[in-house]
């Protein structure tokens, strides 16, 4: 069932004042590092406070890299965007500093063309509280850049009492909608913040390493080396929204590491990257269900 909501002069500056909010913590953005260096396959660029690492494994390289520190990552959750201004292959954030990584931010260049490339990297960050134009209704903080179904509940709550019974009979209509969905005990059982989001359960036989990105129903592979995978088979249940939600990996079978290494947020397009580590010979099966 689809409500449609029409808004009255207070929403309507309560939604200039939200996009005002957003433009200005837009430029709240701070210098991180610049990096140039020719790529060959892959680097990682790992940056932990003011500390900068160029990071790549045995089989790939990159040389005469110069790097320049322009700032430090405080030891609390930030946003980390990157530039490319010179470069041929794909660069993209593969991790954002949270407190599960110890605030360290990982920029990834790939490189799949033969030979070496220049590449040239800017990367700046801003406090993940910037991310808030205020308080909300109840004290606690309210999204400037929400998604768009968002928006239209946190400026009901803002247009007054009657925005808020809306509100609050939508979410009621919105739950009842979301617990006939799941069903079953397992989903009521499972972790709240996880709740009738959505699920994708993957297994498959991986030689070496492969990355599978989701974004929305979009199942995508990317950074796969060895023979890279056969007979997969996957089930989609939902889609990764358009906002920042944590996922998690859940193995039933498998010899090596299946890992999150990338979480959905505004800078990578809400898309997420989990990685399949076989680094024994040959094939291996695994079976995992990946949740958010």
């Amino acid at each position: 069932m689809t409500t449609v909501r029409s808004f009255s002069a207070p929403a309507a500056l309560a939604l200039t004042l939200v996009l005002a909010g957003a433009a200005a913590l837009a430029a709240q953005e701070r210098p991180l590092f610049e990096w140039t260096g020719r790529v060959d396959r892959e680097v990682q660029l790992v940056m932990r406070q003011g500390s900068l690492q160029p990071r790549a494994d045995r089989r790939e390289q990159f040389a005469g890299s110069v790097s320049r520190v322009l700032g430090a990552l405080p030891r609390e959750d930030a946003l980390v965007s990157v530039r490319t201004e010179r470069g041929r292959g794909a660069v993209d954030i593969l991790e954002q500093p949270t407190s599960a990584n110890n605030y360290t931010a990982v920029i990834r260049i790939r490189d799949e063309a033969a030979g070496a490339a220049d590449y040239r990297v800017s990367v700046s960050w801003r406090s993940s509280r910037a991310g808030f134009a205020g308080r909300g209704p109840g004290g606690g903080p309210e999204r400037a850049a929400a998604a768009p179904g968002d928006r239209g509940r946190h400026l009901g709550q803002t247009a007054g009492d009657n925005g808020r019974g809306n509100d609050e009979r939508g979410a009621k209509d919105e739950r009842g909608a979301r617990d006939d969905r799941r069903g079953g005990e397992g989903e009521r059982n499972a972790p709240l913040a996880n709740r009738g989001r959505g699920t994708l359960h993957w297994s498959g036989a991986v030689d070496d390493q492969v990355e599978i990105l989701i974004q929305g129903r979009d199942i995508r592979y990317t950074g796969v080396r060895g023979q890279g995978t056969r007979n997969v088979r996957t089930s989609l249940t939902g889609e990764l929204p358009r906002r920042e939600v944590q996922v998690v990996v859940s193995k039933r079978e498998g010899r090596g590491q299946v890992t999150v290494v990338r979480q959905p947020n505004a800078g990578n397009g809400y898309s997420a990257i989990v990685r399949v580590r076989d680094a024994s010979a040959g094939m291996g099966r695994y079976d995992f269900d990946v949740s958010w």
